[in-house]
């Protein structure tokens, strides 16, 4: 949770579980995945969260009755994935990747458990294994197995630039405090790091030897 007091996690079976982190042994779990969740988000609030699952639904959580608030299920194939599901900063917004090779971008009525149909996003040849909002909400950072980390304009719904430099798949990636810079690891054993409003590669990184799995920004 972004206040640091509770975990979440996604199960095998279908199952959602919040930990409280001084009470570990205390923990409530939310049933309404029919397959393997692979996402859980908080919302910045800490009020919700939201999760992804192999069933290709996508479920918001209210944290203070247990409930589902919302249950979007608009992936374009029937049996897609999702892979990842995240918020955006100011909570109106919910992005998902697929392996239907699309994100989708979904858009919260805050007073009603009603919903937009989503805004899609394609131009990934393959699926989705992450998306994320850039601290403003106004961009949109989405990573396929197609080797490509694409950013999105997420008001127009289109793609703003695309990253493809590494020769196997991207595993880690994360946005600068002031969005100016992204960076993100692969299974190359390599790292990079690129100005994420001119399109253009600062830095290789290249002293690990095996899969990069996690990258962050330091505060400042």
């Amino acid at each position: 949770a972004p206040d640091g007091s509770k975990v979440g996690c996604g199960t095998s079976d279908g199952r959602v579980k919040i930990w409280d982190i001084l009470t570990p042994h205390n923990h409530r779990t939310f049933k309404g995945h029919n397959g393997s969740v692979d996402s859980v988000d908080f919302c910045a609030d800490g009020l919700a969260v939201i999760s992804g699952a192999d069933d290709g639904s996508i479920i918001i959580w209210d944290l203070e009755t247990g409930q589902h608030k919302n249950k979007f299920e608009n992936h374009i194939e029937q049996g897609s994935n999702i892979f990842s599901a995240g918020w955006s900063p100011n909570g109106n917004k919910v992005a998902s990747g697929s392996n239907d090779k699309t994100v989708k971008i979904w858009s919260i009525f805050s007073e009603s458990s009603e919903y937009e149909m989503p805004m899609a996003l394609e131009g990934h040849d393959a699926w989705l294994q992450l998306v994320r909002y850039f601290p403003s909400g106004l961009r949109l950072l989405s990573v396929s197995i197609d080797y490509t980390v694409v950013i999105w304009d997420t008001n127009l719904g289109v793609m703003m630039y695309s990253f493809n430099s590494h020769v196997m798949w991207v595993t880690a990636v994360t946005v600068s405090s002031d969005s100016s810079r992204i960076a993100y690891g692969s299974n190359d054993n390599t790292g990079q790091i690129w100005n994420s409003s001119k399109s253009f590669r600062e830095h290789v990184l290249a002293k690990h030897t095996d899969c990069i799995e996690a990258v962050i920004f330091s505060p400042d």
